[in-house]
């Protein structure tokens, strides 16, 4: 057990970043496929926060099946994790590239805990559309999409210009010892 105090001071202003797609990318139908529970949801209410419609799963193979399923309503875009039992993302997307009973191949991302470098070469032979590192911001992950289907990214301020504006708060927390309590790893 322990006990701490906080004098926590209301922001005077708050800037809201808005995620806001193209019309022509609204409603944007998205299969996520990840073995971790805790990912899949993250990834799922960030999707439907842009406004985009998000289904998810958590095997490979039931991926496949819910792509071959979905021929009238077909997903645009897999958010597929790299690391998952029995069918790992690549063989997923290799078998997602080659079954012709899926009628639409939707743009693939892959989503993963582990360095780019270890995966991205496979991945970038069998057609990966782009590659994120979780964790997964909101800003990357909604930056991704819209370059991965061609859209301009919105223009924002920058953490870093964000952090500069913060000097004197910053200054008041220098070598402050700071505990972080989780139980979730990827927060």
């Amino acid at each position: 057990t322990f006990y701490f105090t906080a004098v926590i001071k209301k922001q005077a202003t708050q800037k809201t970043e808005e995620f806001n797609p193209t019309p022509d990318i609204r409603g944007l139908r998205v299969l996520v496929c990840d073995d971790n529970n805790s990912s899949r949801q993250l990834l799922k209410d960030s999707l439907e926060a842009f406004g985009f419609s998000a289904e998810i799963t958590s095997t490979g193979n039931e991926a496949i099946e819910i792509l071959k399923q979905n021929r009238d309503k077909p997903f645009q875009l897999v958010l597929i994790d790299w690391k998952m039992p029995q069918m790992d993302g690549i063989e997923t997307i290799r078998e997602i590239r080659n079954n012709s009973e899926i009628p639409y191949i939707p743009a693939i991302i892959m989503v993963s805990a582990y360095s780019q470098d270890e995966v991205f070469n496979i991945a970038s032979k069998i057609g990966i559309d782009a590659f994120l590192l979780k964790p997964v911001s909101y800003s990357t992950l909604f930056d991704t999409i819209m370059q991965v289907f061609g859209k301009e990214l919105p223009k924002r301020k920058r953490a870093a210009n964000r952090g500069q504006q913060l000097t004197k708060e910053m200054t008041q927390i220098k070598g402050a010892n700071i505990l972080l309590v989780e139980d979730n790893e990827i927060n």
